[in-house]
């Protein structure tokens, strides 16, 4: 973009990369990772994975995200990790846990094997508690953090590590993220194959009751907010209210004099069931607020520096 990118935005992604993996010489991955994520049953506060994973015959070490985003501590929720079977042409792979490191398993991958199949739940957590981990939806909303419902082979670092991903939500819901979609396959959303990096920093925000709202229409650079809540009221926003954000954005270029993404969206989710935090990732943010914030002075008041801050 011929545009220098921020001391900020260099040290996130050198961290991220860290925390994923914390292997600095890795070959590449040889091939594409498949991730889909059916969340049809996150209302019921359930994820369903699959993956394909490019493999070679030999000793294999798959991880579960153990330093996870806007977390102080190695606080991957292992534990939510449910029901995982692991086959190659339709035949079991038996695997195990490391017993040094229980974010790892092990397993042997047959001679001839190219690819390795994993099927799983993630049971999303039920208290409004916590950060990243913590709730993260409701019978009208959710907000998917790809770190939750992927593993990957421990030895290569993430940002070698390529991965399809898609979605599939709740019949008439709506979602925002940053990720590039394609075009939909039935009811599954298709997103650009990015590097595991990215992915886990472009969370997916969904919703029954959701609005988006571009800020910054005919401008070559897409900026907008999605907005999920409990509500269709949640979502009222006053024109003062919408003339504020849209300030953002040049009071920002003003301010840094450079941007660091190719487009970006503020995920907003309006709800008292999830936990309340802002977390910047790279091309949005993940911002969870009180479900009255919009349509309420006292909590509009109290949240009003979150957006910018972000």
């Amino acid at each position: 973009m011929g545009q220098k990118p921020t001391v900020c935005s260099v040290i996130s992604v050198l961290i991220l990369g860290i925390v994923l993996s914390g292997v600095l010489n890795a070959a590449p991955v040889p091939g594409v990772i498949s991730l889909t994520v059916d969340a049809t049953d996150a209302p019921r506060k359930i994820l369903h994975a699959t993956e394909t994973i490019p493999v070679r015959s030999g000793q294999l070490k798959l991880a579960y995200a153990k330093w996870i985003p806007g977390e102080h501590g190695p606080t991957g929720p292992i534990v939510d990790l449910a029901g995982l079977l692991i086959s190659a042409s339709g035949k079991p792979i038996r695997w195990f846990r490391n017993p040094e490191d229980m974010y790892q398993i092990r397993l042997d991958v047959p001679a001839g094997v190219q690819t390795i199949d994993l099927v799983f739940d993630f049971l999303l957590a039920p208290n409004a508690e916590g950060f990243s981990s913590g709730a993260s939806s409701s019978s009208q909303l959710a907000v998917v953090s790809w770190n939750l419902v992927v593993l990957y082979p421990a030895d290569l670092l993430p940002d070698k590590i390529m991965v399809a991903p898609s979605i599939k939500i709740p019949a008439g819901w709506q979602y925002g993220t940053a990720l590039e979609a394609k075009e939909p396959v039935g009811e599954t959303t298709h997103f650009a194959t990015v590097s595991l990096t990215t992915l886990v920093d472009s969370p997916v925000l969904m919703g029954a009751h959701f609005r988006k709202i571009d800020l910054t229409p005919g401008s070559g650079v897409s900026h907008s907010i999605a907005i999920a809540a409990e509500a269709e009221e949640d979502l009222a926003m006053t024109p003062e209210q919408l003339e504020g954000s849209k300030r953002l954005i040049p009071e920002a270029n003003a301010l840094f004099g450079a941007r660091h993404y190719d487009r970006y969206v503020f995920l907003v989710t309006l709800s008292d069931q999830v936990a309340h935090f802002g977390l910047e990732h790279h091309q949005c943010s993940d911002d969870r607020m009180p479900e009255r914030v919009l349509i309420d002075n006292d909590p509009r008041r109290a949240w009003a520096s979150l957006l910018p801050h972000e």
